[in-house]
């Protein structure tokens, strides 16, 4: 029995440095292989965050800029695509209400902007989640090139169109002015004349009427006393005349001759691809609109 475990004791003192060096290969390969899929899961699991960081802060302001602002604006929902804002409290000048995509309470920036106009006075949304730019460039570069390339052409597709809407509306503003009616300059001024015309604000209606596709303006006379106030569908202040008759066909007449002039330019270069049915909802039609 003795002579049994003295030769256990020799073999396992001989052997102690292999054993030894056997556990710790094991011992080492178990910890790679745990290391190894730790990294693995960390990888996955930062991946999975990235990409969530790429849904809440490009997909989904993607979706809710297209919903929120393009839909409501190029279909006459509320608000319309122009307004017409007060530079420096002196004019009148048709500005957009298209908000930026990528930057919070500011509208998208157009070549032909008039840098004297607040921006904030023309902002009209309550939005305020936006595309992350470094992050929108990373996905479209590493993720979604092709989807991502395709909203940099609606986007610029978006600047065009409202940039060419704009330029129409405020190029009609001179032609729209009466000498029959004083133009106001400025809302305040409104407020203190009995009788005004607003050029602005008749082109405005105009061209979001032909954007709908209707054959006049839709205006009416607002008040019991006289002068009364010529107002749009929407209550929006266009001219204060006793002369009511010369008033309606100075509206109906810068809707029918001067700004559809300006429109049949725009509608002459195409139809763009992505907009709405309803934008050229005359042609389909078969009438072309009132300027034809």
């Amino acid at each position: 029995m003795m002579e049994a475990l003295k030769s256990v004791a020799h073999f396992l003192n001989f052997y102690a440095n292999l054993f030894l060096v056997v556990i710790t290969t094991i011992y080492v390969g178990l910890t790679w292989r745990t290391l190894k899929a730790l990294r693995e899961a960390s990888l996955h699991e930062r991946e999975a965050l990235h990409l969530r960081e790429i849904k809440d802060k490009v997909v989904e302001p993607i979706v809710s800029w297209i919903a929120d602002t393009l839909v409501p604006r190029f279909s006459g929902g509320s608000p319309l695509i122009l307004t017409v804002s007060t530079i420096a409290n002196k004019s009148r000048v048709v500005t957009h209400t298209v908000d930026d995509p990528f930057s919070a309470r500011q509208r998208l920036k157009l070549a032909s902007d008039d840098k004297s106009v607040d921006a904030l006075n023309v902002w009209v949304t309550t939005e305020t989640g936006r595309i992350a730019p470094l992050l929108f460039r990373e996905a479209k570069a590493n993720h979604f090139p092709k989807e991502l390339s395709q909203f940099d052409a609606l986007l610029e597709e978006v600047r065009d169109v409202t940039e060419s809407l704009t330029k129409l509306a405020n190029d009609c503003v001179g032609d729209l002015v009466t000498q029959k009616l004083p133009c106001a300059a400025t809302y305040q001024a409104q407020n203190t004349m009995a009788e005004w015309a607003s050029p602005a604000d008749l082109a405005v209606v105009c061209v979001e009427s032909l954007l709908q596709g209707k054959s006049n303006v839709a205006v009416e006379f607002q008040g019991a006393v006289q002068p009364r106030t010529l107002v749009d569908s929407r209550n929006a202040g266009l001219a204060r005349s006793a002369d009511e008759e010369n008033v309606r066909h100075w509206a109906e007449l810068g809707f029918s001759v001067r700004v559809t002039t300006g429109y049949a330019g725009l509608e002459a270069q195409g139809p763009s691809p992505w907009t709405p049915s309803m934008w050229n909802t005359a042609s389909a039609r078969g009438q072309r609109g009132p300027c034809h």
